[in-house]
Formats: structure tokens, C-alpha cells, sequence
């Protein structure tokens, strides 16, 4: 584990936000990287002060944003039947997609909210969105209509530098946000300075 934690951080290093904004569309579209190390890695560097915080959101926010589009379109566009074998390639089966199906199917597009939770669900909710031809506006106005966003954090000095990557599409719905759980780590100060 050390190793890619050392292969990571020097591409970070070398490729500064790039590295940051490629690390967090491929996490969102289920490539089997260690997503949350790139979050981790990114709040290290802001923590160092070798990344600023803003630049550091903020494209994270838009890597997350684009990603999420794409899947949107790719399911509204494209064919199920390539979803279907994306899944069996990365989760081993097809059940992740029908299971998929079946959240949007009794919660609608409000299911979106808790999508990042859920495993499985997290990869193909955008594209199932696309599928099931619920409008792309519709799916945002829910999350930016929201009273509150909850974002939850262990409450564990360890998880310091951990920024999930659901903060960021939080910010960006500019919603009010109630953290809880680590009351003095990254994503406590990001949602403080905001």
C-alpha cells in the first residue's frame, strides 16, 4: 500500500491539479483505483501548502461534475447492454446494474442524494439517471433544492485529510451542509472557509 501511496503522491507532485482532476473522474466512473487516497493525497498537499484549498475544491467539484455528466449521457445516449457488461467486468456480476434500476425505480431522482453511499449505486446511478430518461436539470435541481446536505466523516484523528468526494458536489449545489463527525479535519475547515 505504501507504494501507491508513494507512486500517487509523486504524480501529484509532477502533475500538480491534473493529477487531482484525473484521480477523481476516474473514482466516479468505478475504475478500481484507490479513490479516496486521491482525496486524501489532494488534502495533504493543501495542508502542506503545496495546493491551495480553493483551486483544490474546485477541481475536485468540476472532476465530479463532468464525470457524473458523462454517465448521465452515456446512459441517456448509450446502450444498456454496454453498462450491463461494464458492471459484470467490475463488480462480477450484472445484479449491481438492476439493482441500480430498482433504487431509481421506487425513489426517483431523490435516490441521487444518497447515491455516493451505496455501493454499486454509486457508479451507476448517473448513467441509470440517463437510462430511465430522467431529465438531466431534474437530477441537479434535487440536490440544489435540498434544505440541508449531510455529510458524514468518521470522528477519527486519522481521517484528518480525508475529503470525501461528495463535499465537493455539495459546494457546488451551494447548499447549506451539516457536517458530522471530525470536527478539525479538512473537510471542517473547507466547509468553515466557505
Amino acid at each position: 500500500m505504501n507504494e501507491i501511496v508513494a507512486t500517487l503522491y509523486s504524480l501529484f507532485l509532477r502533475f500538480g491539479y491534473g493529477a487531482e482532476f484525473v484521480g477523481v473522474i476516474l473514482d466516479n466512473a468505478g475504475f478500481p483505483i484507490p479513490g479516496e487516497l486521491v482525496l486524501l493525497i489532494t488534502g495533504s498537499l493543501v495542508s502542506s501548502n503545496e495546493f491551495s484549498h480553493f483551486p483544490a475544491v474546485l477541481v475536485a467539484a468540476c472532476g465530479a461534475l463532468l464525470s457524473d455528466s458523462l454517465w448521465y449521457l452515456a446512459g441517456k445516449f448509450g446502450s444498456k447492454n454496454l453498462l450491463h457488461l461494464y458492471c459484470k467486468v467490475s463488480f462480477g456480476s450484472k445484479a449491481c446494474l438492476s439493482k441500480t434500476e430498482r433504487y431509481l425505480t421506487r425513489f426517483g431522482p431523490r435516490s441521487l442524494l444518497y447515491a455516493r453511499f451505496v455501493p454499486g449505486f454509486r457508479t451507476f446511478a448517473a448513467p441509470m439517471a440517463g437510462i430511465n430518461r430522467i431529465p438531466y436539470r431534474q437530477s441537479l435541481d434535487v440536490q440544489m433544492n435540498a434544505d440541508v446536505l449531510l455529510l458524514l466523516q468518521w470522528n477519527d484523528p486519522r481521517e484528518q485529510g480525508n475529503v470525501p468526494g461528495k463535499l465537493f458536489e455539495y459546494i457546488a449545489a451551494r447548499r447549506p451542509v451539516l457536517g458530522i463527525g471530525l470536527a478539525d479535519g479538512v473537510p471542517a475547515r473547507i466547509l468553515k472557509e466557505r
